[in-house]
């Protein structure tokens, strides 16, 4: 096996001497006030409430979890694309506009057909999402 040396890599873990300024947790004691202040946590408390997309004829209701929302390009165009679940079902709503809910893209997959998408994807949404394209109107 060959040694790296700290030109190629940076420095070793543990090795604090080689960089510019020690890195310290935030909760530690040689964090200054100000270090503290500006460190930036974004946690989030609890879920995003849906988007509010009315009646519609895929039975998509308002109680549902969002476990999904973010913003992606699809075919040359951004939209903000949120995967939620009811009981039963999920949802992938792609909003190409996000201030109009009611213009949205929506397709409905049973659980065991979402659980194996999820699978072959490595479990992560990203993944998922850049096999999306739409075509004539449709995922």
């Amino acid at each position: 096996m060959r040694k790296t040396s700290r030109t190629e890599h940076g420095a070793r873990p543990g090795d604090e001497s080689a960089t510019p300024h020690a890195v310290y947790p935030i909760n530690s004691a040689k964090t200054s006030k100000r270090e503290k202040a500006n460190a930036i946590h974004i946690v989030a408390k609890k879920r995003p409430p849906p988007m509010d997309i009315g009646y519609n004829e895929y039975g998509i209701d308002k109680t549902r979890k969002v476990l999904y929302r973010n913003f992606h390009q699809i075919s040359g165009k951004v939209y903000l694309i949120e995967i939620s679940r009811n009981t039963k079902k999920i949802f992938v709503l792609l909003f190409p506009n996000f201030e109009q809910p009611d213009h949205n893209i929506t397709e409905v997959f049973p659980e065991k057909v979402a659980a194996k998408l999820m699978q072959d994807n490595g479990n992560l949404f990203e993944n998922l999402i850049e096999k999306f394209y739409v075509k004539f109107g449709r995922l």
